[in-house]
């Protein structure tokens, strides 16, 4: 076995749930889609900023 083998990504956990309530919602319009990817990611950046 090599020891540099890099190690394996494992899923975010959050990310997972994030998908299984949003299966639960209705499709969105493009707009809509982009509008919250939009909010979406202003916020990510907000945490990253802390």
């Amino acid at each position: 076995m090599e020891k540099n083998k890099p190690s394996e990504p494992h899923l975010d956990e959050n990310l997972i749930n994030n998908q299984e309530t949003n299966d639960n919602e209705l499709p969105l319009t493009l707009k809509e889609t982009i509008a919250k990817n939009k909010k979406i990611i202003e916020k990510n950046r907000q945490i990253l900023r802390k």
